[in-house]
C-alpha cells in the first residue's frame, strides 16, 4: 500500500476530508495546472517513482471519461491531458466551493490551442509539480499566465504576464520561461514589466522572480559503440594502468586494420 505524501494529507485537511484516492489527487492536480503530461505526474511521487503507475491512473481517467488526452504537436508516442466536462462535475462535488474560491480554481478556464501555447503551459507547470514533490508543501495558488498589471490601457497593447504564480504563506513566485531563444532585449524588457508593477523594486520583500531553464531531454545514442572502439579503449586503459605502475615499456600492442 503506498502512503500518503504530505501534500496530499494536508488537501485532505484543507477539503475537510478523511481520504482522497490517487485519481481524485490527479483529477485535483489538473484543476491547478490545466493541462499535464504523464512525466509531470511520476515526479510528484503521488504513485511511486516510476512513470508507469502515473500513466495507468491517467490512463484509467480518461476510460471513465473523467480527462480526456491529445498528442503533443510533432511528438506521437507523447500525449496530455485535461479534465472533461464529467471530471469538473466530479471536481465540484468533491471539493467544498470554498476551497476552489480560495486556491482560485476556475474549472471553465480556457485552455492553450496552439502548438507554442500548450508547450509553454507544460513547461510552466513544472515548477508548480516542483513545489508539490517538496517535503513540505501544501494546497496553495497556482495561476497560469496572470497579467503583470492591473488593465490594459485602451488604444495599446494587452498588460503584460507571467508564465506562472505560485502564492505561498510568505512569498510569491513568479516564473519566466528561458530555452535559450530569448535575446537580451527582450529579457530587459521583462524586467522592466516587473518594475513598472512593483514587483522586483527596491526594499521589496516577498516577490521571487524565478527563470526556469529548459534543456532537451537526453537521448540514448543513436547505435552501439563499435567493437574496435571498445577495443581501442580497454588498450588504452591497460596502458594507462601501466604508466601509473611505472611499466609502461613492457606493451607493445597494434590496432587491426
Amino acid at each position: 500500500m503506498q502512503s500518503k505524501t504530505y501534500f496530499e494529507k494536508s488537501l485532505c485537511e484543507s477539503a475537510r476530508l478523511f481520504s482522497l484516492c490517487k485519481n481524485q489527487m490527479d483529477l485535483f492536480l489538473l484543476s491547478q495546472a490545466g493541462i499535464i503530461t504523464y512525466q509531470q505526474l511520476a515526479y510528484c511521487r503521488l504513485h511511486g517513482k516510476t512513470e508507469a503507475a502515473g500513466r495507468l491512473s491517467l490512463k484509467a481517467l480518461e476510460n471513465d471519461d473523467l480527462v480526456q488526452a491529445k498528442r503533443l504537436p510533432n511528438q506521437y508516442l507523447s500525449k496530455y491531458y485535461f479534465l472533461t466536462p464529467k471530471g469538473r462535475a466530479l471536481l465540484r462535488s468533491l471539493f467544498p466551493a470554498a476551497l476552489l474560491d480560495y486556491l482560485q480554481i476556475t474549472l471553465e478556464r480556457r485552455l492553450p490551442t496552439g502548438t507554442q501555447q500548450i508547450y509553454h503551459r507544460i513547461r510552466t507547470n513544472d515548477f508548480y509539480f516542483a513545489y508539490i514533490v517538496s517535503p513540505n508543501s501544501r494546497p496553495v495558488l497556482w495561476i497560469p499566465e496572470p497579467r503583470l498589471l492591473p488593465s490594459s490601457i485602451p488604444g495599446k497593447d494587452a498588460p503584460p504576464r507571467c508564465g506562472g504564480l505560485l502564492l505561498t504563506s510568505h512569498t510569491k513566485y513568479y516564473t519566466e520561461q528561458d530555452d535559450n531563444t530569448q535575446s537580451e532585449s527582450i529579457l530587459h524588457q521583462k524586467l522592466r514589466h516587473y518594475q513598472q508593477a512593483g514587483i522586483l523594486v527596491e526594499k521589496s520583500s516577498g516577490n521571487i522572480l524565478v527563470f526556469c531553464l529548459a534543456f532537451p531531454r537526453k537521448c540514448a545514442p543513436a547505435a552501439k559503440p563499435s567493437f574496435l572502439c571498445i577495443m581501442c579503449f580497454c588498450i588504452f586503459q591497460k596502458y594507462l594502468k601501466g604508466v601509473i605502475l611505472g611499466f609502461a615499456h613492457i606493451f607493445v600492442f597494434g590496432l587491426p586494420c
